[in-house]
């Protein structure tokens, strides 16, 4: 019945948004690709550029953030933004921050739970 498996698939499209697949299908439809100076909003997935999620650059020709040039136009909405949001960053010094982060939020929200008596 179900013709895509939503939750091993999403996890490729989200490796190829890292890594690049697809790169040699869109080199016609995109670029040129520009640095923002200032945080830029992609068109597609409204997300800022630069961001983990993004990454570092956006087409001007489309105005779509690097990742969104590489995950297929299907994807809309909030599986395109939920594709996103599992990207890691391709920077290890970088990922160690961003993912150090996650694990203090994670911490401190527990410790917040406990001590307000929820047990979710």
């Amino acid at each position: 019945d179900d013709l895509w498996d939503i939750g091993r698939g999403i996890g490729v499209l989200a490796a190829q948004s890292v890594l690049g697949g697809g790169i040699a299908r869109n080199a016609g439809r995109f670029g040129p690709f520009e640095t923002p100076e200032k945080g830029r909003q992609c068109v597609r997935c409204g997300f800022l550029v630069p961001s983990v999620q993004t990454g570092k650059e956006i087409c001007t020709k489309t105005g779509w953030c690097l990742s969104c040039t590489r995950i297929p136009p299907h994807i809309s909405g909030n599986l395109l933004r939920e594709c996103l949001n599992l990207r890691r960053c391709e920077e290890l010094d970088l990922r160690k921050k961003v993912e150090s982060w996650e694990e203090l939020f994670v911490t401190k929200t527990e410790d917040e739970d406990a001590k307000n008596g929820r047990d979710d």
